[in-house]
C-alpha cells in the first residue's frame, strides 16, 4: 500500500524576514533546527524520502535522515518552490520589498508572464507540478515523505482538488488561467495550514489524478 505525506520545509531565514543572496542557499533557523528535530521524533520510519534541491529542504530531513539511515533518500529538484521575480532582484532585500514585487506580480492574473530570462511563468509551475504528480503515481508503494515548499504544495494541492483531469483537457491559455485564479482563492480563503513542518497526506488524490 502506498502513502504520500507532503512536508513543508521548517522555519527558514526567509521566514523570519531574512536577507538574501539567492534562494536556493537559504538555509533554516535556529526554532527551524528545533522544528526538524521534533518531526524526526514523531514520524513513523518511511520506505522513501524526497527533498528538493533547496537547502532547507535538506536541512529539515536531516534528522529524519540521521534516525532512519537505511532509508532511500532522493533529490527531486522539480519539486523545488516557485521563484517567479527576477532573482537579481531579490539579493539583500528586506521582506516589505519581497512582498510588494509578489504583489505586482499577482495583480497582473497572467499565468504567461515571466519577470525575467530564465525566471519561471505560472504555467511553467502548473506543467511542473503536473509532471511531479505523474511521477508520484509511479511510485511503486510504501511510505512516501516528500519535503518540499509553500507555494508548491499549495499548487499542487490544487491541481489535485480541482483539477484532477488536467491532462484529458485541453491545455490551452484558459485552463492556466483557471488554475492561478483557483490557486489565488485557495491561498486566500482555505482553512488547510501549510505552516512549517505541516503533514498533508494526498494519498487518495493522487490515485485519483489522470484517472
Amino acid at each position: 500500500m502506498k502513502q504520500v505525506i507532503l512536508i513543508r520545509h521548517a522555519e527558514s531565514e526567509s521566514n523570519v524576514g531574512g536577507v538574501f543572496e539567492h534562494t536556493n542557499t537559504i538555509k533554516i533557523t535556529e526554532n527551524g533546527k528545533r522544528q526538524a528535530q521534533e518531526l524526526a521524533e514523531i514520524l513513523e520510519k518511511p520506505d522513501k524520502i524526497f527533498v528538493s534541491k533547496y537547502i532547507r529542504t535538506i536541512e529539515t530531513a536531516e534528522p529524519l535522515i540521521n534516525k532512519f539511515p537505511e532509508t532511500d533518500v532522493h533529490l527531486w529538484v522539480d519539486t523545488h518552490e516557485f521563484h517567479y521575480i527576477d532573482r537579481t532582484k531579490y539579493r539583500n532585500i528586506s521582506t516589505e520589498e519581497r512582498d510588494r514585487l509578489a504583489q505586482e506580480y499577482w495583480k497582473r492574473q497572467d499565468p504567461f508572464y515571466r519577470d525575467a530570462e530564465g525566471v519561471e511563468s505560472f504555467m511553467d509551475l502548473v506543467n511542473r507540478v503536473n509532471g511531479v504528480i505523474l511521477k508520484l503515481k509511479k511510485i511503486p508503494g510504501g511510505l512516501n515523505y516528500v519535503f518540499s515548499h509553500g507555494l508548491f504544495m499549495r499548487v499542487l494541492f490544487v491541481m489535485l482538488s480541482c483539477f484532477p483531469d488536467f491532462n484529458l483537457r485541453k491545455l490551452d491559455d484558459s485552463i492556466y488561467l483557471e488554475v492561478m485564479k483557483k490557486f489565488e482563492e485557495f491561498y486566500h480563503n482555505s482553512e488547510i495550514s501549510f505552516k512549517n513542518t505541516v503533514r498533508i497526506d494526498v494519498t487518495e488524490l493522487v490515485d485519483k489524478y489522470n484517472n
